[in-house]
């Protein structure tokens, strides 16, 4: 969460970010577990909105915190 936290402010100071840019950005900063499950979701860098991928993290980061 922190990271994309990081990344939305980045995102503010910079400017105009398209959102495929943006979605780049959060898939190869996270680490490779969660990218790993993400590819497992059918959840892609280059074919799923940013809400997707960052909704779909944070629940990944939980439920590796729990387990």
């Amino acid at each position: 969460r922190d990271y994309v936290h990081e990344l939305e402010n980045l995102f503010l100071l910079v400017g105009f970010v398209s959102e495929r840019e943006q979605v780049d950005k959060l898939w190869n900063g996270l680490n490779e577990s969660i990218q790993r499950e993400l590819w497992k979701k059918e959840l892609t860098p280059t074919t799923s909105t940013w809400s997707e991928v960052r909704e779909a993290a944070e629940i990944i980061e939980i439920a590796d915190k729990v387990g």
